[in-house]
Order: structure tokens, then C-alpha cells, then sequence
């Protein structure tokens, strides 16, 4: 019973949602940003500035690999650096 109950829970907070909150674009790459399931799990730093050339072509890769459905392993130490880089993925605008 509790199983089926959390399994019920776990499938609410991963199903994908329908409401689209903005537009990310990269270069010549666009990918709607659609709205968390859960808030508050979402990194709260502040995100990196997407005027910064050298995060905008990191993001672009990113970007890239995530639209062509490509796995990508980030090697980094955890922290601040790695989290504003996936916040500004979700959230931000940047032009390369």
C-alpha cells in the first residue's frame, strides 16, 4: 500500500509539464523552457552571466547534445559553478 502510494508520488514529480514559461536561445538554437513540476527543488544561486562568452559556449554544447538527445556527463567538482550553469539552462537567455 505505501509502496503504490509513493510510487503514485514519484511519477507526479517526473511527469514532464505542459506549461511553457519562456524560450532559451542559443546561437541558432531555440528550446522551450517549460515550467518545474516542483519548485522547490531548483536551485536557488544566482545564475551566471549569460553575457560571458565562455559560458555561452559551454551552454551551447550542452544545448546541442540535449536537442539531438545525446547523453552528456558533466566532470566537475559539485558547487556553485556546475549548479549555475543547469540554472541558466533552464532559465536564462544567452546569445553566442
Amino acid at each position: 500500500m505505501a509502496s503504490a502510494r509513493r510510487l503514485r508520488c514519484i511519477q507526479h514529480v517526473l511527469a514532464p509539464s505542459s506549461q511553457v514559461i519562456g524560450t532559451l536561445t542559443l546561437g541558432d538554437i531555440s528550446f522551450l523552457v517549460l515550467a518545474s513540476a516542483t519548485p522547490s527543488r531548483l536551485p536557488h544561486t544566482t545564475p551566471l552571466d549569460p553575457n560571458d562568452p565562455c559560458t555561452c559556449v559551454h551552454l551551447y554544447v550542452l544545448l546541442q547534445k540535449f536537442v539531438l538527445g545525446q547523453d552528456v556527463f558533466l566532470i566537475t567538482q559539485p558547487g556553485p559553478y556546475a549548479e549555475a550553469r543547469a540554472h541558466v539552462l533552464q532559465h536564462g537567455k544567452c546569445r553566442v
